[in-house]
């Protein structure tokens, strides 16, 4: 292992995988290991993972490919949110920082999964969260001698860390290239979505958690429509609207009529099930996403920006803002009742980009466009011939999705930008992934990472610093 890669095997312990793993491995056409039967091989277009189940010993290079440095990713991901959690989470009976951080209700959600007492959601968008949020803080509650506070503030940084665990299975599975594979879990880590809902107690970690662990499940193409329940359950659980990425995915990479109807049947099943259970568990908690009256009652929500200045605006957090973050708009509220409180968003002027000219942004602005745009040229000049095509088309659609649905719903685009940065990560990852000069392609990912570590640094900085005079 030689250039970037090497920084990456020094700078973190091995992490190994077991030599009888089916996570592929690179081999050039016609070498001898195409034909070994422990290798994964694609089927066709539709990529079928296969593997022989007899434990065998790996040759030399495929056990150093293996040979994974993950052993630091994770473990900072975790400590860095549970950091940030706790100066972003005050307890229940201190300031409340609700509105504060883009429009988000991290009070609320913080006494529903993370008190004794609990709150009702009152909503119907959000059929399963008590059931997954609430039931998964309870045990580590238990765990915690009872500190329910300490429970949500170690179960938000504990899905963040999983997200770039499941994003770095991904990218390795797709590529066979562990460095690849690491420098783009740490981009999700170190991206401004990230790093803030990464670190407060809302939903939108764990809509990001359960998305991408439905599209590491869809990478099998024998799985089982069963075998999809958990994480579709889990889109549609957290946040009903999320689901619709999961239909997509699931039509436009498996390409079974028969299987899609047979998966959309048994999650509306399972999920009205559980959905009455859970009111039943938690009377008068919330409404009920299957009754029209009760969805519908999310209108209230819908945006009231001008349309072209709202494309603007939502454009620039589908591709810029979630990733490499910019200085908020900050404003201190007056509420009766409520101590003031500062208050973050996203309102820059629509047509514009000088927001990025200053000395830590302009560096990561122009470098991620860089990489936004090769992956978009590669992915029109290589178009069906790529190999993940299926997989590049949905995480298209993931964000047309998005962009379609945020022209018309929610105050701040930046709150929801956890729905769809995994995606733009993973076409930009599988876009790039036959480009030419792949080193110099790895050291442009590192320094990409050094400048989002400094630029979103000080973003996290300008937030504490503005949050900082209201706890004293």
């Amino acid at each position: 292992m030689t250039g970037a890669s090497s920084i990456w095997r020094c700078a973190c312990p091995p992490f190994s995988i077991p030599n009888n793993s089916c996570l592929p491995r690179q081999t050039s056409p016609g070498s001898e290991s195409d034909s070994s039967p422990a290798s994964p091989r694609w089927d066709g277009p539709r990529r079928v993972y296969r593997t022989d189940s007899t434990p065998h010993a790996a040759p030399p290079s495929a056990a150093g490919s293996r040979r994974i440095s993950l052993g630091c990713t994770q473990p900072a991901i975790f400590i860095g949110s549970a950091v940030l959690a706790r100066g972003f989470n005050p307890p229940l009976d201190g300031l409340s920082l609700n509105n504060t951080f883009f429009a988000s209700d991290t009070y609320f959600w913080q006494a529903r999964f993370g008190s004794a007492e609990g709150y009702p959601i009152g909503r119907a968008v959000h059929p399963l969260a008590l059931l997954f949020l609430r039931g998964s803080a309870s045990a580590l509650a238990f765990l915690l001698g009872g500190n329910w506070r300490l429970a949500a503030l170690t179960l938000v940084p504990l899905a963040a860390a999983a997200c770039v665990f499941l994003m770095w299975i991904f990218v390795l599975r797709v590529s066979g290239r562990p460095t690849y594979a690491l420098l783009f879990s740490a981009l999700l880590g170190l991206s401004a979505a990230h790093l803030v809902f990464g670190s407060v107690t809302e939903t939108y970690i764990f809509s990001a958690l359960g998305l991408l662990l439905f599209f590491v499940a869809l990478l099998d193409r024998e799985r089982p429509v069963r075998g999809f329940l958990l994480p579709g359950l889990m889109t549609l659980g957290i946040t009903v609207t999320n689901a619709a990425q999961s239909l997509v995915g699931f039509a436009v990479v498996r390409r079974n009529v028969r299987e899609w109807l047979r998966f959309v049947g048994l999650l509306l099943a399972a999920g009205v099930a559980l959905t009455v259970f859970t009111v039943i568990v938690y009377p008068r908690s919330m409404g009920f996403f299957f009754v029209p009256s009760d969805l519908l009652y999310e209108s209230r929500h819908a945006s009231r920006i001008e349309g072209g200045v709202r494309a603007a605006l939502v454009a620039k957090n589908l591709f810029l803002y979630n990733v490499a973050a910019v200085s908020p708009d900050v404003n201190v509220v007056n509420k009766d009742g409520r101590a003031p409180f500062p208050k973050f968003n996203y309102f820059q002027p629509p047509f514009s980009l000088m927001e990025y000219f200053n000395p830590y942004g302009f560096a990561p602005f122009i470098l991620w466009l860089i990489l936004l745009g090769a992956a978009f040229v590669n992915f029109a000049r290589r178009g069906r011939s790529s190999p993940w095509f299926s997989f590049q088309l949905t995480f298209l659609a993931v964000l047309g999705l998005n962009f379609v649905m945020h022209l018309l719903y929610g105050f701040e685009p930046f709150l929801y930008t956890p729905n769809w940065t995994y995606a733009l990560l993973l076409f930009v990852a599988l876009s790039l992934l036959d480009l030419p000069k792949q080193e110099w392609l790895e050291w442009a990912l590192i320094l990409l990472l050094a400048t989002l570590l400094v630029n979103n640094g000080l973003f996290l900085r300008v937030l504490g610093g503005h949050l900082a005079p209201f706890f004293q």
